[in-house]
């Protein structure tokens, strides 16, 4: 793990959730970068999948929100 100097304090961002989301995105592009392009498909696919998704149920949430008065 590395050290971070962030003002007066070490950090180190790899323990964190973020740190850790961060370090994933990085591996998976690296990966992505070495492998063929016609092999890159079902991970695009994939990522494409969760971005709908996503914009579903935030969409469903802000409806039922709305519904309810909250």
């Amino acid at each position: 793990m590395k050290r971070v100097k962030n003002d007066d304090k070490l950090e180190f961002p790899e323990t964190t959730i973020m740190g850790l989301e961060n370090h994933n995105k990085r591996a998976w592009v690296e990966r992505m970068s070495e492998v063929d392009v016609k092999d890159r498909g079902p991970a695009v696919s994939v990522i494409s999948c969760n971005i709908s998704a996503a914009t579903s149920l935030s969409s469903i949430s802000l409806v039922l929100s709305s519904l309810t008065g909250a």
